[in-house]
């Protein structure tokens, strides 16, 4: 299987298992942000991963987070109207203390997957990556 698919299955599994909400606030660094703040939704395209979240607690009322597995440059558009588009290709982003770029980072990798996300998620996020991972193998 490939990065673009376990990324999009582990976001999936997240959502199943109730942490959407613990996993937005640490991943997208949202000071509040409680169940009902936000609409969420995960788009699955060719070489594409887009998030898109709509909240009524930020600035930018509308996030789009564009994970791009092609070769496509990195970019971001700015804001318009409350919207924020942002552009990551996975394949250049290299890690540094944004979790943002870390997540990116983390669906880049070969090998070591588990041990990098104990080094920025949350136990409870870790714990659903060996899930999906262990499903894959």
């Amino acid at each position: 299987m490939d990065k673009h698919e376990i990324l999009y299955k582990y976001i999936k599994r997240i959502q199943r298992k109730g942490l959407l909400t613990l996993f937005i606030k640490d991943i997208f660094e949202y000071e509040t942000l409680y169940d009902y703040n936000y609409m969420f939704r995960i788009i699955n395209e060719k070489d594409d991963l887009i998030i898109d979240i709509y909240d009524n607690v930020s600035v930018n009322r509308f996030n789009r987070y564009i994970f791009n597995f092609s070769n496509r440059d990195n970019n971001i558009i700015p804001d318009k109207e409350n919207v924020c588009v942002t552009y990551l290709n996975v394949s250049k982003i290299l890690d540094d203390n944004n979790k943002l770029h870390k997540l990116a980072h983390l669906a880049s990798l070969d090998n070591g997957m588990i041990e990098y996300a104990n080094t920025f998620l949350d136990s409870k996020l870790v714990m659903v990556l060996k899930d999906v991972i262990k499903k894959i193998s």
